[in-house]
């Protein structure tokens, strides 16, 4: 018998996400005392406290980052579900597009507004993976597209479309040794307290730990997470710092002004670009997608919506 509902592991992933039981009632559209019942029924459930609560603040402990991580990934496969079966019952034609977090907030959610705009009658899905799940998921047929950072060998196995290029910053709290550097380089961070992308599911996090291997430095991580919510919480509370898109960080900034993103002495530059299938013959409204794109690309609309 399972003892926890899906509903309070939705209304605890948004506690996290936004930090405060007030912000996420909000959110939520509903009141403050049933976000806190749910909290509190969790934590009794399973006799466990989830949150440090200081003052106004609220700090996740060791156990609810493990329920964090846990719960979002069942929400996420029950909302896939949830969609399976709505696109089972319905003729609307559906693009399913994989896109990481990051990229997702700086770079879908434009892509999916101007498009909407123009063709309502196609529906784009985005499933939030890693560059590297993506790929994996796509060869598997599980996507018809994904919007991934480009490598050297992601031409030779996939129908390439570029989108626009950014690059890492090295993201600290305000009051870090570092927030006022000039930039950083590899020798800077060696035994700085570290948070870094899962390097099997997110090329972020491979292409950093390379830079590591090659300055011959093992990096101090205290945490490896996809969670962007969670990384913003270990960067203000644990005095550690992680390696985020320019393009998001810009994104994210003024809803968090005590985080400073600092340039690398070595730049990492990120290509972002569409991938498909280059076996399979896109269908009519992949290509009605497509043809949008690459107009987006070519008229500086896409790159002037993602900022910088």
């Amino acid at each position: 018998m399972i003892d926890f509902r899906l509903t309070q592991l939705q209304y605890f992933c948004e506690v996290c996400r936004t930090g405060s039981v007030t912000r996420a009632a909000e959110t939520l559209h509903i009141t403050q005392p049933s976000v806190s019942a749910a909290i509190r029924s969790l934590e009794m459930t399973y006799s466990l406290t989830l949150f440090q609560r200081e003052k106004r603040h609220l700090t996740l402990t060791r156990e609810g980052e493990v329920l964090f991580e846990g719960a979002s990934r069942l929400l996420e496969q029950a909302e896939a579900l949830d969609t399976q079966l709505h696109r089972l019952s319905r003729c609307t034609p559906v693009i399913r597009i994989g896109v990481s977090p990051m990229i997702s907030v700086f770079l879908f959610l434009p892509i999916f507004n101007q498009f909407n705009s123009l063709y309502p009658e196609i529906a784009l899905e985005m499933h939030e993976y890693g560059s590297i799940e993506s790929k994996e998921r796509l060869l598997k047929n599980e996507l018809d597209m994904a919007i991934v950072i480009g490598d050297d060998t992601v031409q030779d196995f996939f129908s390439w479309t570029p989108l626009m290029d950014t690059t890492l910053l090295f993201c600290v709290s305000r009051n870090h040794r570092l927030a006022g550097a000039p930039e950083v380089g590899a020798e800077d961070l060696e035994g700085e307290r570290l948070i870094l992308m899962r390097a099997t599911s997110h090329q972020t996090g491979a292409l950093v730990m390379r830079r590591f291997e090659e300055a011959g430095i093992i990096p101090n991580v205290v945490l490896q997470s996809n969670q962007l919510s969670l990384i913003r919480q270990y960067i203000r509370s644990y005095n550690a710092g992680a390696f985020l898109m320019k393009h998001y960080f810009s994104s994210i900034s003024p809803e968090n002004p005590d985080i400073v993103g600092v340039p690398l002495a070595s730049p990492i530059d990120i290509p972002i670009g569409l991938i498909r299938n280059p076996g399979s013959k896109p269908s009519q409204h992949d290509s009605v997608f497509l043809a949008f794109l690459r107009q987006a690309v070519r008229s500086g609309a896409l790159q002037a919506a993602a900022g910088a």
